[in-house]
């Protein structure tokens, strides 16, 4: 759990308004420092604790970029640098979030004291606004249409937790379509590619230099995890809508689609597009 250290120098930092904090990209992120998640970003924590007052006011999306700094067991003690928009207390909810995340070391030393940028994305953001991470920008293009599971694939035989992926080779045509061929899947699952490549078919990408993208050709993986919840009042929690996030090594975005879960019982699952 997130735990406030009062010192001198924390109060003098706390008082001042996220504005006037460094910003985030005085700070290097998780993976610089030699970190990895533990227990990640929570979609469900993202999806449940989106602002009130956005909600209430129509607002569809809102960021709030954190400070983060582990102890030794890897739990964070975060501030908000800034929030935007201002005033809707996304930087609120983005520390409720963070309180139950946690991260480890790679290199088997103590994660204390590494403190790094995280910024959480809430709401419905377009694919231009992802990172660079989740676009394919070594071919020197961008995605104008994610490959986006939701409507291709309904989790069927996936565990908990379980990660599917499947690797494919695309090329585009003048207007941005895909012609993808199929390569390495986890796990071998005949029916995740062929939703995987139906996602493909209608995702659209440009060029970032403004040519046309003809003839580009990339490599893109789609991964799916499938989060589950059990108990009574989940859907009286989450409403009708399921969520995906996206993560990477600054950034966690959360967007708001329509529903696709499998329930058994009070059991619920939501779908979770990593990539």
């Amino acid at each position: 759990m997130s735990r406030l250290i009062f010192t001198a120098a924390a109060l003098a930092a706390f008082a001042l308004p996220a504005s006037a904090q460094a910003p985030a990209s005085d700070y290097p992120t998780y993976d610089q420092v030699g970190l990895t998640w533990n227990k990640p970003p929570s979609l469900k924590r993202m999806h449940r604790l989106y602002p009130v007052r956005a909600r209430a006011m129509d607002v569809a999306r809102g960021k709030a970029e954190l400070a983060c700094t582990p102890d030794a067991e890897g739990e964070l003690d975060c501030r908000v640098l800034d929030e935007t928009p201002g005033g809707m207390f996304f930087g609120d909810a983005a520390l409720k979030v963070m309180s139950r995340a946690s991260v480890r070391s790679v290199d088997g030393g103590s994660p204390a004291g590494r403190t790094f940028a995280f910024t959480l994305k809430f709401g419905h953001w377009p694919a231009s606004t992802l990172p660079d991470k989740f676009h394919p920008i070594d071919a020197g293009l961008k995605w104008v249409k994610r490959p986006e599971m939701k409507d291709h694939w309904g989790m069927s035989g996936q565990g908990r937790m379980e990660i599917y992926s499947a690797s494919f080779n695309c090329v585009a045509d003048g207007g941005g379509e895909l012609d993808c061929t199929p390569g390495a899947a986890q796990p071998n699952d005949p029916r995740f590619v062929k939703a995987a490549m139906k996602a493909l078919e209608k995702a659209r990408v440009k060029r970032i230099d403004g040519a046309s993208p003809s003839g580009t050709r990339f490599d893109w993986t789609i991964k799916v995890q499938k989060q589950s919840h059990c108990g009574k009042g989940r859907k009286d929690m989450y409403g009708d809508n399921g969520s995906t996030i996206t993560t990477g090594g600054d950034n966690a975005s959360m967007q708001d689609v329509p529903s696709n879960m499998g329930s058994g019982g009070n059991c619920d699952a939501a779908m979770v597009q990593v990539q």
